[in-house]
């Protein structure tokens, strides 16, 4: 067979006037149309074509819509997407609170002033009490009325210096006693002896709100008398002699007022043996009868010796002191 000559064989370009390539671009363009054209319907000439090759399948699903048409798409909600904030969740309404009273005036804030219970009155004084004096031998004892009124709480006794004589104290008082005893209407005073003072009575309540005073006595004045230096005693004539048992004491019957007793003291070792005692002496009788004058000390021993003597002693409420005494005599027992 002879060959044709390549020049000679027709080309798929001859025959349809196109190269091959820009035929199966052809057919390729033609089927995408065909393809766009059953998802997105038709579009319109010179527009829909293009813009559908262009995008894709961008419009799939969305129907009818001409994308030509410059209509945006849908928008997904703002919290499905993953830069935008999620809404926050529901706040609870708060609970209704109850209303507040209004504020009042500067007047109406102040505090009322509680109101004090009234207090209870005094009880009315019985009139005023009778008040004497005693001076005495170093003290003044003073008697008074009893106080007769109501609410009674005790009796004060004031001494002064003065004529103005105060419950409570004023200058120059001094409470020297006090006895919440009605009752009780009388009371001794031992103030410094040879000075005059003033003395008053009050009777006072004794409650809760204080002392206050329901009757005062009158002012009276007393002097405590001082007690005399006792006089040097009286010598008492004394005979000491041995007997059988003892040793027989006789002596003068005391005839000086204000006798009290006999001291009949007796001692080894001192030679002026007196009473109250001193030193190495000792009490063997005391005898209250002025009448008896006479004693036996059985409380010896052979080869003793003893000194003895007598006394005649009286007591002023300081003390005792001797108002009469025998010398002292010494005896040996044989």
């Amino acid at each position: 067979m002879s060959k044709v000559p390549d020049k000679a064989r027709p080309t798929i370009t001859t025959r349809l006037g196109v190269s091959l390539p820009t035929a199966i671009g052809a057919l390729l363009f033609a089927g995408a149309i065909a393809f766009g054209s059953g998802m997105v319907g038709a579009p319109s000439a010179g527009q829909g074509s293009q813009e559908g090759v262009a995008q894709g399948g961008d419009y799939r699903g969305h129907g009818g819509l001409n994308p030509g048409q410059g209509q945006d798409k849908p928008k997904p909600p703002a919290y499905d997407h993953p830069d935008k904030q999620q809404p926050d969740p529901v706040t609870p309404k708060p609970e209704p609170q109850p209303e507040q009273p209004k504020p009042e005036t500067e007047q109406q804030q102040q505090p009322k002033p509680e109101q004090q219970p009234d207090k209870p009155k005094p009880p009315a004084p019985s009139g005023p009490m009778q008040l004497q004096a005693q001076s005495g031998l170093g003290k003044v004892k003073l008697t008074w009325s009893k106080f007769a009124g109501e609410g009674f709480g005790y009796y004060k006794i004031v001494r002064s210096t003065d004529a103005a004589v105060a419950w409570p104290l004023g200058s120059g008082d001094t409470l020297v006693g006090w006895t919440h005893d009605p009752y009780q209407n009388w009371f001794k005073d031992f103030p410094p002896c040879g000075t005059a003072f003033s003395y008053r009575v009050f009777a006072v309540t004794g409650d809760a709100s204080g002392y206050q005073v329901l009757s005062a006595s009158n002012v009276v004045t007393g002097t405590a008398q001082c007690e005399a230096p006792p006089p040097d005693p009286t010598p008492m004539a004394f005979t000491v002699s041995v007997v059988d048992g003892g040793v027989a004491l006789v002596w003068e019957k005391c005839t000086a007022d204000g006798f009290m007793a006999y001291k009949v003291v007796r001692s080894q070792t001192n030679a002026d043996p007196m009473y109250p005692l001193n030193g190495g002496t000792e009490l063997i009788a005391a005898i209250g009868d002025p009448n008896v004058t006479s004693l036996v000390d059985t409380n010896v021993a052979s080869g003793q010796t003893w000194t003895y003597r007598v006394l005649s002693m009286a007591n002023n409420g300081s003390g005792w002191y001797p108002i009469g005494l025998t010398p002292a005599v010494s005896v040996t027992v044989p």
